[in-house]
């Protein structure tokens, strides 16, 4: 066998194989062998038909054998005698048929690990912003229960517009630079115009509009988007107006406190300023982490494999849409993968340097520690009979990932440690 490697990028190499007519034979016997053990044809007995008989007969299905054996083995073999850190297995970019006697060639593509030259992530400097509780938070959240309390009813007049107070069914679809996002089409929502639920810029193109009417125009993503790679970005947005209704919604008073399971209005207000001070601690912690692994991120340059960021997106695009049937579909459809990409690289690069840290750091993962994770893990989902009867094999697939993730939680408790946090105040 020879062959040879050559850097495509830094994650990226193509291995050009050829293998010898002599090992092609080898191959063949070794197939044809094994079918005519198994074969069952008229006349003779299993594993006596001739020889000859097997080749003319399986001829097609030992030729694809072959092929796929020589390209599997031959393939471990060179990758054994690389210092490659193969990620995924290897992607078949060209092979010959497989020809008794002669010469098979063949070339992979594998993907591999970077290198990563990381220093300085000891001290960091990162500037934080958190939010504060105040009362327009608490406001805000009584205003949604009211919201969520309140009667649609037709309006007085027919060929009424949209303003603001007026309960509005609205669809759009959106597009960047030419491209529909299909993930942020919605074919029907209803939303309370003037309670600034809308993306900057879309209440303005709704107003005025009668139903059944559309207008086109551009929207703002907020800085604080969930998505950072959209924010601040201008899109381009058509909606449509498909039904129009008055809205009125109950007083702030005790009577809205006890439709929502509470004896006073106090009562309603303390709890809901204990669930926003919660949730202020959490939405802090996550800026604080986001903060951290971004300035990890700035401190180099590297390369996520492309099949690992394929796998990040098969997961983005199926937690995104889980309860679409035609999810499977959507895995297939490029434009959309192509939109989800720019995301999973970022994050596939954002845990390599995180499990850089903790390789480098010298930490470790306990037995105990995989353990608990799993354990947890299983509590926390109803395990039908087949899945009970099969738990051994469920634990065994759950460390790894378990591993992956307390490693991961381990690096960033390190990072936040070792860093120098300062915080700003951000506006709610």
């Amino acid at each position: 066998m020879k062959s040879s490697v050559e850097q495509i990028n830094p994650v990226q190499y193509r291995i050009s194989i050829e293998v010898t007519g002599e090992e092609v034979d080898k191959a063949y016997a070794q197939v044809l062998r094994g079918i005519q053990k198994k074969a069952k044809l008229q006349g003779f007995r299993p594993g006596k038909a001739p020889m000859d008989l097997i080749k003319k007969i399986y001829s097609d299905h030992a030729s694809f054998e072959v092929r796929k054996n020589l390209i599997q083995t031959h393939t471990s073999g060179a990758l054994s005698g690389s210092t490659l850190r193969t990620v995924a297995a290897p992607v078949i970019e060209r092979a010959d048929d497989a020809v008794s006697g002669q010469a098979f060639t063949f070339v992979v593509v594998v993907d591999t690990m970077p290198e990563i030259k990381l220093s300085g992530y000891k001290g960091m400097e990162v500037t934080v912003e958190e939010l504060e509780y105040s009362e327009s938070m608490l406001e805000r959240e009584l205003n949604n229960l009211r919201q969520r309390g309140g009667k649609a009813s037709p309006l007085p007049t027919e060929g009424a517009k949209a303003e603001p107070g007026m309960l509005a069914t609205i669809g759009h679809q959106v597009s960047k630079d030419g491209e529909v996002m299909p993930h942020f089409d919605v074919k029907e929502y209803a939303v309370l115009l003037g309670n600034g639920q809308l993306l900057p810029g879309l209440e303005e193109l709704i107003i005025g509009l009668g139903v059944g009417e559309s207008k086109s125009g551009k929207v703002t993503i907020p800085a604080d988007f969930n998505d950072p790679d959209l924010a601040n970005q201008v899109l381009d947005i058509t909606v449509e107006l498909k039904d129009l209704k008055g809205f009125e919604m109950p007083g702030l008073d005790d009577d809205l406190a006890k439709d929502n399971g509470f004896e006073s209005l106090d009562s309603l207000k303390s709890q809901l300023q204990k669930q926003l001070e919660a949730f202020i601690a959490q939405t802090n912690e996550k800026a604080t982490e986001t903060g951290i692994v971004n300035k990890l991120s700035s401190l180099t340059t590297i390369e996520a494999p492309p099949a690992i960021v394929d796998s990040f997106v098969d997961n983005m695009i199926n937690e995104e849409f889980q309860n679409n049937p035609k999810a499977q579909d959507l895995l297939k459809n490029e434009e959309l993968r192509k939109q989800f990409r720019p995301k999973a690289r970022e994050k596939v690069i954002r845990i390599m340097l995180l499990l850089h840290v903790f390789n480098e750091e010298k930490m470790q993962v306990s037995d105990e520690e995989i353990s608990v994770g799993v354990e947890k893990i299983l509590q926390q989902h109803k395990l039908s009979p087949q899945e009970r009867k099969n738990i051994a094999a469920i634990k065994a697939n759950l460390k790894q990932s378990v591993r992956e993730n307390t490693m991961i939680a381990k690096s960033l408790k390190w990072l936040h440690d070792n860093a120098q946090i300062s915080k700003v105040l951000k506006k709610a």
